[in-house]
């Protein structure tokens, strides 16, 4: 699966991409892309960008892989992080805190 993002210029891109990669690390994929701007409408009938070159693009896209599975064991190992941490300054004791498989 993957997430597109995208940027008002490239300024905006340059520096997502260099923020974007430094906070996912290696698990991700942060690939700079032209995106269409066909609406789905068009796309459905057929209907496909004009290739002009790059100097009449027109507008700079960023396109981004998601590893769902691992951002999501990332998210759930910070939330667990995060009620320990709350349960912690909290000081109330608890047992455990751990991320279960079943559901």
């Amino acid at each position: 699966d993957s997430l597109m993002v995208r940027l008002p210029n490239l300024q905006a891109q340059t520096r997502a991409n260099d923020v974007l990669r430094q906070q996912l690390g290696e698990n991700y994929t942060v690939a700079l892309n032209l995106a269409s701007t066909v609406p789905d409408w068009l796309a459905k009938l057929g209907g496909r960008p004009m290739v002009l070159g790059l100097d009449l693009v027109g507008g700079v896209h960023f396109a981004m892989q998601v590893d769902q599975k691992a951002a999501l064991e990332k998210r759930l190992d910070g939330f667990a992080e995060d009620i320990r941490t709350t349960l912690r300054d909290g000081r109330i004791a608890y047992r455990s805190v751990e991320r279960r498989g079943d559901n």
